[in-house]
């Protein structure tokens, strides 16, 4: 079998509207529950239950819909860290104290003479600013690289899924085109296997190849 250029670009493209089409059945899982949104979230909640005692005293018990419903929805992570920052500091009480200084690895009697005087509106000193920061930054440092773990594995799960979803679809075309037929079977699953990741850049793809055949043609002296 000889192909042409034309033949190439037509096969390419059909190739990156296989990855399109797979991207789009994995994002349509996303009404299901969340579907492949919710790959990545237990990450991040692992690390959300470390304050859970903050978390209890300024949202209420049922804290994690919050987050878990930033998640689902694509919200930003800076404002998934922001919030969850805030939330903490708002949950920072006497009571909360000793958990808080466990999780964030501050000094638990600091950190509670912290709590009752913002309790009783009284100004904070300059070492209390200093427990405070150090609180700070470490739910900033914990939260962060759970975010960014979890962002890798909603992506990682996300490719993976639409590159089976790609193969199954390569082969359904298979099927239907040529039934129980083993010929071009190879051909059909490898193009279910590139499909994902040719279908972002196959346009610049397509309009590479065609303007590598004009040149040829130009060097040729081909009309």
């Amino acid at each position: 079998m000889t192909l042409n250029w034309q033949d190439l670009v037509e096969i390419i493209a059909a190739i990156g509207a296989l990855g399109t089409a797979a991207v789009g059945l994995v994002d349509a899982t996303k009404w299901a529950r969340g579907g492949i949104s919710n790959a990545g979230y237990r990450t991040v909640h692992v690390v959300l239950v470390r304050y859970d005692a903050a978390f209890r005293n300024s949202i209420g018990d049922d804290w994690e819909q919050l987050f878990r419903a930033a998640w689902l929805n694509g919200q930003p992570k800076a404002e998934q860290l922001s919030t969850a920052r805030n939330f903490i500091r708002l949950g920072l009480s006497p009571d909360t104290a000793p958990d808080l200084a466990k999780a964030c690895l501050v000094d638990p009697d600091r950190l509670g003479e912290v709590a009752r005087k913002i309790m009783a509106g009284q100004e904070l000193t300059t070492h209390d600013f200093e427990i405070v920061g150090r609180m700070d930054a470490s739910v900033e440092a914990r939260l962060g690289a759970a975010y960014e773990r979890a962002e890798q594995i909603y992506r990682s799960s996300a490719r993976v899924l639409a590159g089976a979803v790609a193969i199954a679809l390569a082969a359904v075309g298979w099927w239907s085109v040529l039934g129980a037929s083993p010929d071009y079977l190879g051909l059909a699953l490898l193009a279910g296997v590139v499909a994902v990741p040719v279908a972002p850049v196959v346009k610049d793809l397509t309009s590479a190849l065609a303007a590598s055949a004009h040149a040829m043609k130009a060097l040729k002296g081909v009309p």
